[in-house]
């Protein structure tokens, strides 16, 4: 097992898209900003190399 959980901001897409109802667009911006990422924003927290992120995803 290489993750016990999944990793910080795995599902931000999910979240902002799908249940807050925000646009493509509106979610670049945070991104942009900082106000949202995910765990490749923070050095020493990402996942291996060879992880797709996309493997048991429910969307």
């Amino acid at each position: 097992m290489k993750w016990a959980a999944r990793p910080v901001g795995f599902h931000n897409e999910y979240i902002f898209k799908k249940i807050l109802g925000l646009g493509d667009e509106e979610l670049a911006e945070l991104t942009a900003k900082g106000v949202i990422g995910k765990w490749a924003d923070r050095p020493g927290a990402r996942p291996p190399a060879d992880w797709d992120g996309r493997a048991g995803a429910a969307w």
